[in-house]
This record gives structure tokens, sequence and C-alpha cells, in this order.
């Protein structure tokens, strides 16, 4: 439109001359673009015709300047001339056709884009339909406020038959609800269950010919823009897993069981040993055979030592992993003889560490070996050191700190005094959840103990 205007209302050479050159060098420069580009082929009659129409649009206004120049009364809109009014048809011609050009073009590319698009989104379907089939897992969707529930093939392939799965569906979506209704807010649970990255529930199925089968249910609830609430889920079956960790627990189980029976026969065994040495050495008087009854008599307590010792770590993993507060765990009575001459610090509850049932124990073994190995301690301290490598659990004494030497050594099976085990125990309890300890303190100004609890392995209590 610029350039029509001061083509045909401008009488000003100069003028008319910069807007068309700069309009010809902008056409020339899509003319040749489009030329010299390889559109695909459906593409490619659009694109030709395109420069076509720019390239009649150069020669006709090129032969017009050339008039102009020539004849200066064909200047003038309202004068005839034969390229003067061939111009204005083509250029109504042309425009309507570049136009029309480009319409269809632009529907093109649009409809080639939807294409695309929707063998994308096909592909990822497929990827995802290949995950579900490979994982044996079963689909299932609820609309919540119409209390209606949807489900794939897979899930029925999954349960057998004579099952009813709505009712079961249904069941899972209530104990969802039930543990919502005890944290959300009055007439919030829908927006409060979406604010729960993940629900995770476990169930059984009782066949009369399969047995016992184990499923686990992955759920989340979502809004769509119509308002519309609804839980979409993945069921899975993991009665093999389940299967394998109860016999895994059972026979952990029955090897304590033997392991109590044969401790308890031992210790009765060394009992009367420890009796008849204590009885030998009173009354031997030669004293080297005095002194061989004495042997007898500390081995057998070193050893009732070591059994009584073994007793109290056998069930290390036999249970589940639980979460654990420090702040309430060193609050309890077990804790307290040992903390009676001694000052203290502990952080406050609400640090929850996902970690063996037994990690009260290893609190309780850093706090023991301050006060037998620390020569002279006075004060102790729990604290939370929080990193950008997940929480930190530092534990300090003033005692005489570990030579630099040993510590490499500490925690490894058999070294140092009594069982030689205590803080190669820690450590293994510590691993059973990824949970690692070091010492890195300052030999002479007392031991430090760092517990370092990975991202996932400990959280705030709600």
């Amino acid at each position: 439109m610029g350039f029509y205007f001061f083509t045909e209302y401008v009488d000003n050479a100069e003028i008319r001359n910069i807007i068309f050159s700069v309009t010809s060098i902008v056409v020339m420069l899509k003319m040749v673009y489009l030329l010299l580009t390889a559109p695909k082929s459906r593409e490619s009659l659009f694109s030709r015709l395109l420069a076509a129409i720019y390239l009649i649009s150069i020669l006709i206004i090129s032969v017009r300047v050339v008039e102009w120049n020539m004849f200066s009364s064909s200047r003038g809109i309202f004068n005839l001339s034969f390229f003067n009014t061939f111009f204005m048809l083509f250029d109504l011609v042309g425009s309507i056709g570049t136009t029309v050009l480009f319409l269809f073009l632009n529907f093109q590319r649009m409809n080639q884009e939807l294409d695309a698009a929707r063998a994308e989104a096909q592909n990822y379907a497929d990827y995802y339909s290949l995950a579900i089939v490979s994982a044996q897992a079963g689909v299932w969707d609820m609309d919540l406020k119409k209390n209606e529930v949807y489900w794939d093939d897979s899930l029925e392939k999954l349960f057998g038959s004579g099952m009813d799965i709505n009712k079961k569906l249904i069941d899972i979506w209530n104990s969802f609800e039930n543990e919502l209704k005890q944290e959300a807010k009055p007439n919030k649970i829908y927006e409060d269950a979406s604010d729960k990255k993940e629900f995770t529930h476990e169930f059984t199925i009782h066949h009369n010919d399969k047995g016992i089968q184990y499923f686990m249910s992955h759920s989340r609830v979502v809004h769509d823009k119509n308002d519309s609430s609804r839980m979409i889920g993945l069921i899975y079956d993991i009665t093999p897993l389940r299967k394998a960790e109860y016999a895994l627990k059972e026979a952990h189980r029955k090897l304590n069981i033997l392991t109590t029976i044969t401790r308890h026969d031992i210790l009765n065994s060394i009992t009367i040993v420890n009796g008849f040495a204590e009885i030998l050495a009173k009354k031997l008087t030669d004293p080297k055979l005095q002194k061989m009854a004495e042997t007898i008599e500390n081995s057998g307590a070193m050893i009732t030592h070591l059994i009584s010792f073994t007793g109290q770590y056998q069930d290390i993993g036999i249970d589940d992993p639980k979460w654990q507060d420090i702040g309430i765990l060193l609050d309890t009575n077990e804790f307290k003889p040992l903390l009676e001459d001694i000052s203290s610090a502990f952080p406050e509850p609400g640090i929850l560490i996902y970690t063996d049932k037994m990690f009260e124990k290893v609190l309780y073994n850093l706090i023991e070996n301050s006060l037998k190995h620390g020569i002279k301690v006075n004060s102790i301290s729990f604290s939370y050191d929080f990193s950008e490598n997940g929480l930190h659990i530092v534990y300090q004494d003033d005692g005489a700190g570990i030579p630099e030497e040993n510590k490499g050594l500490i925690f490894k099976r058999g070294y140092g005094e009594n069982t030689g085990m205590g803080l190669f125990l820690c450590r293994e309890i510590l691993g059973i959840t990824s949970l690692t300890i070091q010492e890195n303190g300052i030999p002479g100004q007392g031991a430090r103990f760092e517990i370092n609890v990975p991202f996932g392995f400990y959280k705030r209590k709600e």
C-alpha cells in the first residue's frame, strides 16, 4: 500500500526512486529465497507461483519506471498509458493472488504442523502403551464428582476373572479419601488431593486357584479446565516381590530363633566353664596353674561378653526401615544413665530420618564410645547441618579425639578394644538406607562424627 501510494500520488522522482529501490530489494530477496530454497513437494507449487508473481511485478515496475523517465505525461495516475493501465490491473490481480496463495500456503503449513503434532502425540501414546504392557500394569481413571470409574483391558487381565473391578477401584479412592480427611480442610478435599504429588496404596486379592495376589496402586488427582476432578492411576502386580520379601523375612526370623537358642546354650556352657575356672583359681596353690585357671576364667568372660553383644544386633535389617526423630530418641530412658554426669545438647524434634529401627543403637554407641575412650569428656552434642548434598547429623564431644592414623581404621571390623564391632556395626546399620558415617574431628580437641543423610531419606515432620 505504501509503495502504491508513493508511486501514484507523489510526483517526485527522488522519492519514487527511493521507494522503488527499497521495495525492489525486498521483493528480489524474497523471490531469490523462494527460488533457491528447496521446499517440500507440497509447497513447491505455491512457492513457485509466489516467485513468479514477484518476478512479474518487478518486470512491470521496471518497465514502468523506464516509461516514467521517457514520458513524463504518464506519471500521473489519471493519464492513460499501456503500462500504467497494465500495472494497475496486474497490481490488483497480483495482490489478490498473492494474498490467496499466502493463505493457502499457511493453511497447508498449519495442516502439516497439526499432522506432525498428531504423529508425535501418537508416538508418545505408543511409548506409554508399550511401557504399560511391558510392566504388565493396568490403567484406571475415576471421575470423582460423578463417581464413575473407567479402566482398560490390561486391568481385567491383571485381576483375573470373577473380580469386581469397579468396587476395588472405589475402595482405593476411599482409602485415599480417608487419608485426606485427616489432613484436608473442610470442603477442600479435592483441592488438597491435587496438592499431594502421589498416592500409593497396596492391597491383596484372594483367588481360589492362585492364592493371594499383591498389588500396588500409584495414583494422583488432577483438575482439568472444566473444573472436573479425576483420579488417574496405575496398578501393577508385586506378588513375586512380596513373596520373596516374606520368604527372606521368614528365613531371617528362623535364623534368629536358631541363633538365640544357640546363644543361650553357649552362655549356659560358658557359665559352667567360668564357674569351674573360678573354683580352680581359688583352690590351686601352684602359681602357674592358678594363672592358667584365671586365663580360662577371663577368656570365658570375654566369650560371654561377645555372645551378649551379638544378641543386641541380631535384628539388623529384619524389619522395614522407618522414620525416626533423633530429638525424640535421645529423650528416652535408655540414654539417661549415660548422660547423668555430662553436659549435652540435642536438636529439637521435627526432623525425621528414614533408617533402620536399630538407629537408636548407633546414637547410643557414639555416646558410649566417647565416655569409654574420650579420656575426659564433659560435654557432647548432636546437631543438624543442611547442605547442597543433603543433611549432615553432627556428633561432637570435647574429649581427647581420635588420632589421625586411626581415622580410617575405627570403622573396620575387629579394630579397637572390647569386641571391635561397635563402629563397624554402626556403619552397617546406617548403610541399610544409604546413610554414611565418617570421623573428621581434630585430635586433642574432641571427636566429631558426621552422618550423611542423602536427599529423600529425611523430611520435616508435618
